[in-house]
């Protein structure tokens, strides 16, 4: 019988957190969305590090299939029968060029029409289905040299990225720089559960060294500039990996201070919600977002309010609203998608 999963209160408020900031980092406009971008994405893949087990069966092959590449292929079937009706309804487009586009998603050579965010889907995929057969080496001598190996090899890529010639669509090479940060959090899981125990008897220390990290993190970020890894974009390399480990062990910080505070209780259980959803939430914003939102502000002839900083704030808040509906139907009705029997949200 496999064993149920023990959910570590922290690391799902931590994956709240990160989700919150993927859905605010669609909201804004590019300039204001740099320090988000510095570390988000990272953050995911060293969590997914983090809570790697070295197991693997045709069981544990299937949940990966089914919680990761089955709701992506739903969504580049979503997008394509949306994109069919915009070209029916516009008369601009073509219908070719969109299965095209839409077939190359579903093997990972290009993006989806319209719901981008879902690459990383079938970039941890890849990076869980390398981990898992490297996972069964019963030398441990050779399995660490292999996973260290890898993660060498994806931090030369982030150096080095700019010296040859790739294209930046294959999700292949966006995937390369998270195999460093999953293997960072596979090595560093044990210090961060340390830093977590200790966080009680530490507690000033602590928060005064998130205060310095923030800090920093902040005025590294505005230095190295724009970064984006679904766009293979890392700026300086050294401040790009820099940044998103400063910003990653800031959050990490926030969420052991949410974990342990009493006054803070409603805000933990909210942020565990999201972030025990945070897949449903991935793969359902940036219709909202990215799609419905700036078509109804043209609509209206309101465009030039939608990067407005109050009109972002509203919107965001509109948009985690609608996603508490949205995560109850999924859970109860359409868990298949995610290879899950239905089950009641709390």
């Amino acid at each position: 019988m496999e064993k149920k999963t023990v959910r570590i209160d922290y690391i799902d408020i931590m994956k709240g957190l990160g989700i919150l900031l993927v859905v605010l980092g669609h909201l804004v406009s590019e300039k204001q969305h740099q320090l988000i971008y510095a570390f988000h994405m990272p953050l995911f893949y060293l969590l997914s590090g983090m809570t790697a087990k070295r197991s693997l069966s045709i069981k544990s092959i299937k949940k990966i299939f089914d919680s990761l590449y089955r709701p992506y292929v739903v969504i580049i079937a979503v997008d394509f029968l949306l994109m069919l009706i915009l070209i029916k309804l516009q008369a601009e487009g073509s219908m070719k060029d969109l299965m095209i586009q839409s077939l190359k998603a579903v093997i990972g050579l290009g993006s989806t029409a319209i719901n981008g965010p879902i690459w990383f889907l079938f970039s941890i995929m890849l990076i869980k289905l390398f981990y898992s057969f490297v996972a069964q080496i019963k030398n441990n001598t050779l399995f660490h040299i292999i996973l260290t190996t890898v993660i060498v090899i994806s931090v030369a890529f982030v150096f080095l990225q700019n010296y040859f010639t790739y294209d930046n669509r294959i999700i292949f090479f966006q995937t390369i720089p998270g195999m460093m940060f999953f293997g960072i959090g596979f090595y560093c899981k044990d210090v961060f559960q340390l830093v977590s125990k200790q966080y009680q008897k530490r507690k000033a220390f602590i928060i005064i060294a998130a205060v310095v990290l923030s800090g920093l993190f902040v005025f590294l970020t505005y230095l190295n500039g724009t970064v984006d890894m679904h766009r293979c974009m890392y700026a300086k390399p050294y401040l790009f990996i820099c940044n998103a480990l400063l910003g990653i062990a800031a959050l990490f910080i926030l969420s052991n201070f949410i974990d342990n505070a009493k006054f803070l209780n409603k805000i933990k259980k909210v942020l565990l919600f999201f972030g025990k959803n945070s897949i449903i939430i991935l793969i359902t914003h940036y219709y909202f977002t990215s799609f419905a939102y700036p078509i109804l502000f043209k609509y209206i002839n309101l465009q030039s309010l939608l990067y407005h900083p109050a009109v972002e704030v509203l919107l965001f808040v509109l948009t985690m609203q609608i996603m508490v509906p949205i995560i109850f139907l999924f859970n109860r009705y359409f868990g298949f998608l995610f290879g899950r029997k239905k089950t009641k949200v709390k």
